[in-house]
């Protein structure tokens, strides 16, 4: 299974710079991949906070590059530096912005 989820997340991460439904089938893809890893870092970090709008805010806000970037930590495992980076993207203006339009509550 782990063999099976590392090449899906091979697959998913190589390919999120590609455009197109294909580019956004693997952009889909890999959030998926790193919702779960999202959420858990902001269960974590933020307690207190409407946790699923949040996620969804913060991988819609992610670049490709970084979108790949979180699969792939997803698929290794995530580090301090990797839940720096997601406190990061949580104080985004566009990350804020989205959040209070999904009604995100604990989190203003």
């Amino acid at each position: 299974m782990r063999v099976f989820l590392a090449c899906l997340g091979f697959a998913v991460v190589a390919g999120c710079g590609e455009g197109g439904p294909r580019g956004e089938r693997q952009a889909e893809a890999a959030r998926e991949l790193a919702r779960p890893t999202v959420t858990e870092v902001i269960a974590k970090e933020y307690p207190g906070v409407s946790v699923t709008p949040l996620t969804t805010c913060v991988l819609n806000t992610l670049t490709e590059d970084e979108l790949a970037r979180v699969a792939q930590a997803a698929l290794q495992g995530f580090s301090g530096r990797d839940t720096q980076f997601i406190r990061s993207v949580v104080r985004r203006s566009e990350t804020r912005i989205c959040a209070f339009d999904a009604g995100v509550t604990g989190f203003f």
